[in-house]
């Protein structure tokens, strides 16, 4: 698996040592707490319940209703925000903060584009 399909708070194994993803490129070591640099693509073993996570399905229908795409889209980001109380070090405030008001930006910013019929040239 590589670094990037781990999700943050996985813990994995990388070059002889344990580790858990703290961020898209940052690891911390189980055993110092050091930070570590991992590139997307660097080859890691999940350890835990990130070595039995489900892949995503290949391929989507031509065709998704309006609510069934807002539902799905709401379960990610309640996702997202699940998992942002687990991260570990704790954020402090003002970081949580803005990260809750970036994904809750996202949100609406991916609804009211899906919303939005695509224009058509002329």
């Amino acid at each position: 698996m590589r670094f990037h399909q781990l999700p943050i708070g996985a813990r994995f194994e990388w070059r002889g040592a344990r580790y858990r993803k703290v961020s898209p490129l940052m690891a911390s070591g189980e055993a110092d707490a050091t930070q570590k640099l991992v590139a997307r693509s660097a080859e890691v073993t999940p350890l835990g319940d990130a070595a039995q996570r489900p892949t995503a399905p290949s391929g989507l229908p031509s065709t998704l209703s309006g609510p069934a795409v807002a539902e799905a889209a709401q379960d990610f980001f309640a996702h997202c925000r699940a998992a942002l109380q687990a991260v570990d070090p704790a954020l402090t405030a003002a970081q949580r903060a803005a990260l809750l008001d970036a994904i809750e930006t996202a949100a609406r910013e991916m609804l009211t584009g899906l919303a939005t019929p695509p224009a058509t040239d002329c």
